[in-house]
């Protein structure tokens, strides 16, 4: 009885203190972007990364995520090269999270930010316009723009105003505007605050009022 006792502890004891197995999850490949903000419509951006065992011909599937979907799609595929390098160029025109997939695993998230194209046109002694350019279907009607102007190293908002829609609803690039009037000096921009989660704040090119 006292033999069959010992067996079992030591039974016991051997599956207490087995060792660990070694296995893992499966490497992901890494990501980065560059560059990491732009402006809609005139930059494109690189994703670069490198697989799990820095093997060339491994299949890359690219995830895009951008602002308002809730689920990220694949957008391409690509090949690794020598050191298992890969790369993918597009142009984004929203605020949107890439991944990398091989071989079942996928990579962290790398975020690209972009900014709407704003622009300022003094029209007459104080009245202005102010157009922001965005990709279709993200107007941004009803969202505020801040008329600036310079003051020492610093911009001071003297009005503001309310975009409204301003082109064609089917145009794939849409414009949301705005007129301005205020009596005013100096050195002026617009400035479109970040929007619905899609674009960041964007600022026009400087004008004389």
């Amino acid at each position: 009885m006292r033999s069959r006792t010992i067996a079992i502890l030591a039974a016991v004891v051997g599956v207490l203190f087995a060792p660990l197995s070694s296995a893992s999850p499966t490497a992901a490949p890494s990501l980065t972007l560059t560059p990491r903000t732009i402006e809609f419509g005139k930059e494109t951006v690189m994703l670069s990364g490198v697989v799990p065992g820095k093997q060339p011909g491994q299949v890359v599937s690219i995830l895009s995520q951008a602002c308002l979907l809730t689920e990220p799609a694949e957008i391409a595929t690509v090949t690794s090269r020598a050191g298992g390098v890969f790369r993918y160029h597009l142009q984004p025109t929203l605020n949107t999270s890439f991944r990398a997939r091989s071989n079942g695993a996928t990579s962290v998230a790398a975020k690209v930010s972009v900014r709407s194209v704003v622009q300022l046109r003094r029209l007459a002694a104080g009245r202005y316009r102010v157009l922001v350019s965005t990709t279709n279907p993200v107007f941004l009607d009803g969202k505020p723009v801040l008329l600036q102007r310079a003051v020492g190293a610093k911009w001071v908002t003297v009005k503001q105003a309310t975009l409204t829609k301003a082109s064609n609803e089917t145009a794939v690039t849409v414009v949301s505007a705005a007129t301005i009037r205020v009596k005013t000096s100096g050195t002026l921009r617009a400035m479109v605050p970040a929007a619905r989660g899609c674009y960041v704040a964007s600022a026009s090119p400087i004008i004389a009022a």
